[in-house]
């Protein structure tokens, strides 16, 4: 493998300490676009919901008078507002949420180009040629349909969640409060979900784009390459996450980290491309020795 250290640089290193990863305004509106939809479909359903009609029974108790509610809808007509509800949560905006993903993985390439560029002189492409090439347009369709699927599995559960509340209201003689209750509590899962979903996915392609490309940097250009981590320092950031700020590793052990223990879960973290000796040293310096001394100051050691 080459690797011009004369002429290395150091690596650009992102600005935020707090979201190294970046795309914070990608996430804030894609998910913003999955929970307005939502709000839409609640509303829907609590409205077609009270129309039913219902009739109130005292039922006889020995310590207080309590009620049961007998709803007047047949299971035919209980199912057909089980199918129109998943008719409604098909107008999710998935394939908004598929762009946007693909957008941040096209992203993080540019990012990747920029910074390859900048630390070895044998990097020459540009991110036209990346973004048009064959291997990158297959990897971007993978991330896209993957997405997608999450996303449908996203609608299923909360229709399936949304359709059982239903059910055992009328199957049950539930207070109609309390249903409404219970039905704006399971928007308020799906849309905590909805925004995981985004944080997840949107970081995830941008650190994802990045190792795509330092791996190809390596593999079809000869160019040693490992990624340094950067950790998003904040008060809720896991310590693992944390220790690892300033270390260098392989592109396939960090594949390896987000693929267990939920780590990809709702992390900010970030990883650059760093040029290396035979060693596995870095050829600059001057950033890990940043990233360590912040790593200091944040665990005050």
């Amino acid at each position: 493998m080459r690797v011009f250290a004369i002429h290395a640089n150091n690596p650009i290193v992102p600005r935020s300490v707090t979201n190294p990863v970046g795309g914070q305004d990608r996430v804030r509106r894609t998910a913003g676009a999955v929970i307005d939809r939502l709000n839409v479909i609640e509303d829907w359903l609590i409205g077609r919901f009270e129309q039913i009609p219902v009739e109130r029974f005292l039922v006889n108790s020995l310590y207080v008078n309590e009620y049961r509610y007998e709803y007047q809808i047949s299971v035919v007509q209980l199912e057909m507002l089980v199918n129109d509800l998943l008719v409604e949560l098909g107008l999710l905006p998935n394939d908004y949420v598929v762009r946007e993903v693909v957008g941040a993985y096209e992203q993080g390439t540019g990012l990747a180009v920029e910074n390859l560029a900048n630390i070895s002189e044998d990097y020459t492409r540009t991110v036209t040629q990346v973004l048009m090439s064959d291997p990158w347009q297959r990897r971007a369709a993978l991330v896209g349909s993957r997405v997608f699927e999450e996303m449908k599995g996203f609608e299923g559960d909360t229709g399936r969640d949304l359709a059982r509340v239903l059910r055992q209201a009328v199957q049950d003689g539930l207070n109609p409060r309390d249903v409404v209750g219970t039905i704006k509590e399971r928007f308020g899962v799906a849309e905590s979900r909805a925004k995981r979903i985004a944080t997840t996915e949107i970081s995830g392609a941008l650190r994802r784009a990045r190792w795509d490309e330092a791996q190809d940097a390596e593999s079809r250009l000869g160019i040693r390459v490992r990624l340094m981590w950067v950790s998003a320092l904040r008060p809720t950031t896991r310590l693992w996450h944390a220790s690892r700020h300033g270390l260098i590793y392989t592109v396939q052990e960090v594949r390896e980290f987000y693929a267990v223990n939920a780590n990809q879960i709702n992390c900010w973290c970030s990883q650059i491309e760093t040029l290396v000796d035979k060693d596995g040293k870095p050829v600059v310096t001057r950033a890990q020795d940043r990233l360590l001394k912040q790593k200091a100051q944040y665990f005050g050691y």
